[in-house]
């Protein structure tokens, strides 16, 4: 009997223990609606949902603001999709601590239609420390460059940004036209590969050049001279279960 009471005094201190914490789990889980453009204060973790009305750019800024005496400011920002999982294992976040200081981070996704949340993670706050968090919505127009015989002209210098997304991921492809011999140079950022095709569509040889790359901008060059001429260029989309966003750039000289 008197064990019996000692494990009814145990569970019951652990059950009274879980309802004090249940108002700390659920304000922790809290879902929040906000609109583009509007700032938001945040002042603890939280889900913050949002709702995309086509193909576009989401960009996601949050500020931490320390700016009082001895004030700090922390914390993260996780963009994740419709069943509050992550976006992809890119892991598009944003962290930052700040002391008797301001400081703003941005990211800018490729995004289809539909409804994605931001939480918020482990957010601190002292002595008058501020978060805000804001999103902004661009609306994009996607091309039909799926396949060689839709082509577009990409002139030389010029940058064209690609936008691969959940429902809009594909190869894009481009005609450059050489008006001399000579060693074509392409420089891309994001993910993907750049293929070369002359005229007949048969495979043209390129080459990383680690020297002319940077940690963000990768160089790819003909490995040989290039009769001028009507070149075909694909850049090769890279999607997986693993990476469902991406804005890629590319120019060639």
């Amino acid at each position: 009997m008197k064990n019996s009471k000692k494990l009814f005094a145990v569970m019951l201190t652990v059950i009274m223990a879980f309802c004090a914490l249940c108002p700390t789990l659920m304000a922790s889980a809290a879902t929040k609606s906000i609109s583009a453009d509007k700032v938001v204060s945040v002042s603890s973790d939280a889900y913050y949902k949002l709702s995309v009305p086509g193909e576009g750019v989401l960009t996601v800024s949050v500020t931490w603001n320390a700016k009082a005496d001895r004030a700090s400011a922390s914390g993260s920002f996780y963009v994740l999709n419709s069943k509050k999982k992550e976006f992809d294992s890119y892991n598009y976040y944003l962290s930052n601590y700040v002391y008797k200081d301001a400081k703003t981070k941005s990211a800018n996704l490729a995004v289809s239609k539909g409804t994605y949340y931001i939480q918020a993670r482990n957010i601190s706050k002292s002595n008058g420390g501020k978060i805000q968090l804001k999103y902004s919505f661009k609306a994009i127009s996607q091309p039909s460059n799926y396949c060689i015989g839709k082509a577009i002209s990409l002139p030389a210098g010029k940058t064209v940004k690609m936008y691969q997304t959940q429902k809009y991921s594909f190869d894009r492809w481009f005609t450059i036209k050489l008006s001399k011999n000579k060693v074509v140079s392409f420089a891309k950022t994001g993910n993907g590969s750049i293929e070369l095709f002359d005229s007949d569509g048969d495979h043209v040889e390129t080459a990383y050049n680690s020297s002319k790359s940077t940690s963000d901008k990768y160089v790819y060059e003909s490995k040989n001279v290039l009769a001028k001429g009507t070149y075909y260029v694909c850049m090769t989309n890279y999607k997986s279960n693993n990476y469902k966003t991406s804005i890629v750039t590319l120019k060639w000289s």
